[in-house]
């Protein structure tokens, strides 16, 4: 784990932690605490676009997005056993590509979800993928994914996506 750009992230979410004013909002690192990240992307965003292009949520996009990456990081190690933070020191674009990785080998990039989030909206909604995070990375190893210990998304074809021989779209053979 790369220790400077850790101390990075969680100085980050220190910021958007003292940045919130609402006192209904209480970002207290539980798992709950998680909707009010959802609620405040939902003020921010629209469709993917700033609400405020001139305000200052703007003026700090980039700590702001990088502090509820953090945030989400935090309440998921802490909610975890044995959790670890993988951050590539090298990597310009760290910020977005840092992975959590789960003892029994499952792994997710909060910071890929935040930033799906303010994009897509609701239907991207942070709470229901911390808990489902949570879910999986507390299973036992023995349900730990597939392939050397590396989580594999399956995809899958559409019934309108085959060619009319039968086959999948995406085989030419």
């Amino acid at each position: 784990m790369g220790t400077s750009k850790y101390k990075e992230l969680q100085n980050a979410v220190e910021v958007l932690r003292g940045s919130v004013k609402d006192p209904s909002i209480n970002l207290d690192f539980s798992v709950n605490s998680v909707k009010h990240i959802d609620y405040i992307l939902d003020v921010a965003f629209n469709n993917g676009k700033l609400k405020n292009p001139n305000g200052a949520f703007a003026e700090h996009l980039g700590l702001m997005m990088l502090g509820m990456s953090g945030y989400l990081t935090e309440v998921i190690i802490r909610n975890t056993n044995n959790t670890k933070v993988d951050i590539n020191e090298g990597d310009e674009n760290w910020y977005t590509s840092f992975n959590l990785i789960a003892e029994n080998g499952w792994t997710a990039r909060p910071a890929q979800r935040v930033m799906k989030r303010a994009y897509e909206g609701k239907v991207a909604e942070l709470l229901a993928y911390t808990l489902s995070t949570i879910k999986y990375f507390n299973s036992p190893l023995s349900d730990s994914p597939p392939i050397e210990g590396r989580y594999v998304e399956e995809v899958y074809v559409r019934d309108d996506q085959k060619q009319k021989d039968g086959k999948p779209w995406w085989k030419f053979w």
